[in-house]
């Protein structure tokens, strides 16, 4: 039986902490929440998730694969659940959802916008076959889901203006992707520990140039910039091993750097991230240019620290004061000398962060999207 204020979560692609944020900020707004995800995320997932109150937990069976998992759950959630949110679309499962179709009122989480609005089909200017048969696929499974959705969540105002500038006219609903946890934790003295978070790969990310800046400090004698690379993908491909390769070289060195070749668990990643000062995005435009959401503007919302990013990236208003931009990687090099040399510049954009951050919690989130949701029943 069909209940009003009962909710579903579908999340079988990765984002555990938008799952978070999204399930506690329903739950606040006066929803029973039922949240599906594949024991992959769920291991992500339940550190998050201290309070379980009004909220339940679905997993695949054993050795159920997640198309045939959706297949089964299509069912229960269409009996039970007022609102279907499909979390993540992206990756090959856009075409498990291309091919579930939900009867019921379903919003769908755009994370990366350039795929569902601007894309076009290609023929070249790919790497190889596979990224040319997996651009147009997505292109044409995400044309064909969005025609099924009542609405859409994005995370930028960049995003929800794209979104309109190519025809979106059902409701979108701009949300941040993670909360604030109000954690606090005193800089140390004569330490500036930087953290880089996402994975390593020459698509979204040059992370030549950023080693390249630090061993340029660390060679001046200047090993006050701890660097952590908060990412479990290292040595993965051609172009990780080469980036493991250059991680090895440095630490050999003797300068100041962590990386980890194996799977984070959340709660070691958590008590890695609160530890920095400043978070790097070392993104690349081509990934990240029409307003996509990087983990470092996720990680800066939780932990309330300050960011630096390429000049290109424009999140929103709310981040400026608290984000420091390069215009090159030399330019970068200048920045960590200079942070290097000020503590209270650490001081004073850490501060910053905190400031701006603080209401980004699930008390201001919730009523937030009870109003967008009430919208569907004008």
């Amino acid at each position: 039986m069909r209940l009003k204020n009962r909710v579903a979560i579908i999340e079988i692609y990765s984002h555990h902490v938008f799952v978070h944020t999204l399930a506690y900020c329903l739950r606040d707004a006066g929803f029973i929440v039922d949240i599906y995800v594949t024991k992959r995320i769920y291991k992500d997932l339940i550190p998050l998730l201290e309070n379980l109150e009004n909220i339940n937990i679905f997993l695949p069976k054993e050795n159920e694969s997640e198309f045939r998992y959706l297949r089964r759950i299509k069912k229960d959630i269409e009996f039970k659940n007022e609102i279907l949110f499909i979390n993540t679309i992206q990756g090959y499962r856009v075409l498990y959802f291309y091919l579930t179709k939900f009867n019921l009122k379903t919003i769908a989480a755009a994370g990366r916008i350039s795929e569902f609005f601007g894309s076009k089909y290609k023929l070249s200017g790919f790497k190889d076959l596979r990224s040319l048969l997996h651009h147009n696929f997505t292109k044409y499974c995400i044309s064909k889901i969005i025609k099924r959705l009542e609405g859409i969540i994005v995370h930028t105002d960049q995003a929800k203006s794209l979104a309109k500038m190519h025809g979106y006219k059902n409701k979108i609903h701009k949300m941040p992707f993670s909360l604030n946890l109000g954690i606090d934790r005193k800089t140390k003295n004569n330490l500036v520990h930087f953290i880089v978070t996402g994975s390593i790969n020459d698509t979204s990310r040059d992370y030549f140039g950023l080693l390249d800046a630090f061993e340029k400090v660390w060679r001046k004698g200047i090993i006050k910039n701890k660097l952590t690379i908060l990412s479990g993908a290292s040595g993965k491909g051609a172009y990780g091993k080469k980036i493991r390769n250059e991680m090895i070289k440095l630490k050999e060195n003797g300068y100041p750097i962590t990386f980890y070749d194996d799977y984070i668990p959340e709660k070691k990643y958590i008590e890695s991230s609160q530890k920095a000062d400043f978070l790097i995005a070392p993104i690349v435009f081509d990934y990240y240019g029409k307003g996509e959401l990087t983990s470092v503007t996720v990680e800066s919302i939780r932990m309330s620290t300050p960011a630096i990013y390429p000049a290109f990236y424009k999140p929103d208003k709310i981040f400026e004061k608290s984000s420091i931009y390069f215009d090159s990687y030399k330019h970068l090099t200048e920045i960590l000398e200079n942070l290097s040399s000020h503590q209270e510049l650490v001081t004073k954009y850490k501060n910053l962060a905190k400031k701006s951050y603080k209401n980004l919690n699930v008390q201001n989130e919730s009523k937030s999207i009870k109003l967008f949701l009430e919208e569907f029943n004008e």
